[in-house]
């Protein structure tokens, strides 16, 4: 099944002036403080979903060498998930890299999620996808 991008909502790297300048939806829990500190400050890139000046969707990435990209967290505003938010959030930043590959760590009961992208069992509970797969 393949889901399509929302037309409404943007997807690009975030900054840590959004965090403060836009609203968070409703289940999107990050301060400016907490992004400047464990997310720029650990040398890690986000990414955001938004819709009228709205936060709706978050990503932390950390880029570990120039081919690999663990992505650390990802969060959807409670009123958008099941609507293809987080995939389409993930499909953005995969295409903004499309020369890396991907791993992740899903929380249990997710793993599903990052199979549909493309994500295959990898050592321990990690899970990857290579750049050449096919999203």
């Amino acid at each position: 099944m393949s889901l399509s991008m929302p037309q409404s909502i943007t997807y690009r790297v975030g900054q840590v002036e959004d965090i403060s300048g836009m609203r968070l939806a409703e289940g999107i829990a990050i301060t400016p403080r907490s992004v400047e500190f464990n997310v720029a400050g650990m040398g890690h890139e986000f990414w955001i979903g938004y819709e009228d000046q709205i936060i709706i969707a978050l990503a932390v990435l950390g880029r570990f060498s120039a081919e690999e990209v663990k992505i650390i967290y990802l969060q959807v505003g409670d009123a958008y998930r099941g609507r293809g938010v987080g995939s389409s959030l993930l499909r953005a930043i995969m295409h903004s890299s499309q020369d890396c590959d991907f791993s992740v760590i899903p929380f249990h009961g997710t793993e599903e999620f990052y199979q549909k992208l493309g994500f295959v069992s990898a050592s321990g509970l990690e899970m990857r996808r290579k750049h050449d797969s096919i999203c």
